[in-house]
């Protein structure tokens, strides 16, 4: 184990490193609070998110807080989200606080055991996934060296989120709970497979008619760009009608510019969505959540087995894909609807995908090596010598 070393020591390795030097004389390291717009973050992305800056004063361990500030920058530098960038100060802030607890103030004092203990006691995947980051990028950099083995076998079996069927009947069922825009929201996303930060920058005039066909112009979060695609009709009617509920509610000449607007939460707006207030201003995620938490309360949502179902907004969209590759629907291009950039993200709702997969193998043949299901059978002499 090495040495304890000052912080002032500390601070001198790392701005020797080559990131250590490039943001040596960045203002924003003497700074606990960082506006996320001057990170290069939009209005849009902080009102989505609803955030609008990052806060590092959590921080007692001063070594702790400037790894997490250099942490933060190398994210950054990578144009993760903002959801990304939050969780991870987070983590770092939870880390600082368990190392206290535990009465360890050292860099040098990290050690395998110590961080999975840390990782044990909350949020397992996450924790693990932040940790992996930042350690990787310390070691990179030369900043600090900690052996750290993460546990296989947190991911090995993906927690599969999608709305089960029974579920789904009975959100379908009380849809008029929710405020219409809301409704048609989620029927929304779980007709496109959207992430709801995609369905939040939907503009308002997304629309686009060439002959018969209809086309919406969608945000791919992973490519950072726009594309059209096109639609069903009663896709494009569901767009129409709030493009036409913006028109009565803020009039047509309005400069609000997105397809869904800012809405109020509350007991009252449940008990009766007709009391539900809109503003011409971005609908934050927060407020979504809300709803789904006020939504599957009032409806008592329960699974088959009658526990509790508690909904929240990526549910629809895996749900989409499930529905996919239960009609037999190829993983790529389940993976190019719902705009992902690999197939990485394929285990959380592939269940059914390998269902097929699994009856395909059991009548056709076998799976190859590239794990697609042939009709050759090998015959008996060949399959002997194997």
């Amino acid at each position: 184990m090495e040495a304890k070393l000052s912080f002032k020591s500390f601070q001198e390795r790392v701005f020797q490193s080559e990131l250590g030097q490039l943001w040596n004389q960045d203002p924003l390291l003497k700074e606990d609070i960082w506006a996320l717009i001057d990170l290069g973050y939009s209005q849009e992305d902080c009102a989505i998110r609803g955030s609008k800056n990052i806060y590092f004063k959590r921080f007692s361990l001063p070594w702790l807080k400037l790894l997490a500030k250099l942490t933060i920058k190398a994210r950054i530098r990578e144009r993760h989200s903002v959801n990304t960038v939050l969780i991870d100060v987070s983590v770092l802030g939870q880390l600082d606080e368990f190392l206290i607890s535990k009465s360890y103030y050292q860099p040098t004092e990290l050690n395998d055991a110590l961080l999975h203990e840390f990782v044990s006691n909350g949020n397992i995947e996450q924790r693990q996934g932040v940790l992996f980051y930042a350690l990787n990028i310390w070691a990179e950099e030369n900043w600090l060296k900690v052996q750290f083995i993460p546990r296989k076998n947190v991911k090995l079996i993906p927690k599969v989120e999608f709305i089960p069927e029974e579920v789904l009947h009975q959100v379908y069922e009380n849809f008029d709970v929710f405020p219409p825009m809301l409704e048609r929201l989620f029927r929304l996303q779980l007709v496109l497979g959207c992430r709801i930060g995609e369905m939040l920058r939907f503009p308002r005039q997304c629309l686009k008619q060439d002959g018969k066909n209809w086309f919406l112009l969608r945000w791919i979060e992973k490519r950072k760009q726009w594309k059209f695609f096109q639609v069903h009709p009663l896709v494009a009617e569901l767009v129409s009608e709030q493009q036409k509920f913006l028109n009565n509610q803020f009039e047509k000449s309005s400069n609000f510019d997105k397809l869904f607007c800012w809405l109020s939460t509350g007991q009252k707006c449940i008990d009766n969505p007709d009391n539900t207030e809109y503003q011409a201003k971005q609908l934050p995620t927060l407020h979504i959540n809300r709803w789904l938490r006020f939504f599957s309360q009032a409806v008592d949502l329960r699974d088959k087995q009658g526990n509790y179902f508690q909904l929240q907004s990526h549910m629809f969209r895996r749900t989409k894909a499930s529905v996919m590759a239960y009609c037999e629907a190829e993983d790529e291009y389940i993976a190019a609807v719902l705009g992902h950039a690999s197939l990485d993200m394929l285990p959380h709702y592939r269940k059914r995908s390998l269902e097929r997969l699994e009856k395909e193998a059991n009548t056709k043949g076998y799976v190859d090596m590239y794990g697609r299901v042939s009709a050759f059978i090998l015959n008996q002499e060949n399959a002997d010598t194997k």
